[in-house]
């Protein structure tokens, strides 16, 4: 048998070893705030007569970066600024901090522009991941006659100054509908929508090859990775 230990790598740290002649059974493992180990377990012989003995190591993981973080901890180990003691800078694109959970994707604002000369798209979002169940997005486009209101925000996700929101809602009244938008917080703003039918065939993509179209009035704001 062997104890190993595994975290933010594919690759487990064999911790100890067992040969032909002896055990290593019932580890407890606990990781000190350097991301150093420490293991207790019982080493027993494979032969009679039986005979046990409690046993503890410790072992340190490779510090590559020299941040004070070491490998098992630290999801960039080559580089010193990313460790989990950092604060995390949004929408860089970037897991400064080893959390993908902060910061908290959000996206807000309002947009509007014209796809078509004399016709104006119009989107409101403000959808929080920890409560998308008070998330809300509306769109209307008046070319196309085109009025959604989300009755359901199902996922968000925000890196780099782009957001995609998913989400289920009802087109000019009718419910069923699902949609898709793309939201992106640059110079200048930029705004998109994939809407599709109940029965899951496209029904409208602003713009039609898909990504965003540059706002001319408001903005939005995101927070993501």
């Amino acid at each position: 048998d062997s104890i190993k230990y595994m975290n933010n790598t594919s690759v487990p740290i064999t911790l100890i070893e067992s040969d032909n002649q002896s055990w290593a059974d019932n580890p407890s493992i606990a990781v000190g705030p350097s991301g150093e180990l420490h293991v207790v377990y019982l080493k027993s012989n494979n032969a009679a007569p039986w005979s046990a003995s409690i046993m503890y190591m410790n072992k340190t993981c490779p510090d590559s970066d020299g941040d004070g973080y070491s490998s098992d901890i630290d999801c960039d180990d080559s580089n010193a600024a990313i460790n989990p003691g950092v604060t995390e800078i949004p929408n860089d694109g970037i897991d400064n901090d080893c959390n993908p959970a902060t910061p908290v994707a959000v996206v807000s604002g309002s947009g509007m522009n014209y796809p078509v000369p004399g016709f104006s798209a119009t989107m409101s979002v403000n959808v929080n991941d920890s409560n998308l169940s008070a998330g809300n997005l509306k769109y209307s486009y008046t070319r196309q006659k085109i009025s959604l209101i989300s009755t359901s925000i199902t996922g968000i996700s925000a890196t780099g100054g782009t957001a995609s929101v998913t989400g289920a809602g009802s087109m000019n009244g009718i419910a069923g509908y699902t949609f898709t938008a793309t939201i992106t917080d640059g110079s200048p703003d930029g705004m998109g929508i994939e809407v599709r039918k109940p029965d899951g065939t496209l029904y409208f993509r602003e713009p039609s090859a898909g990504g965003t179209r540059a706002i001319l009035r408001w903005g939005f704001n995101i927070t993501g990775q």
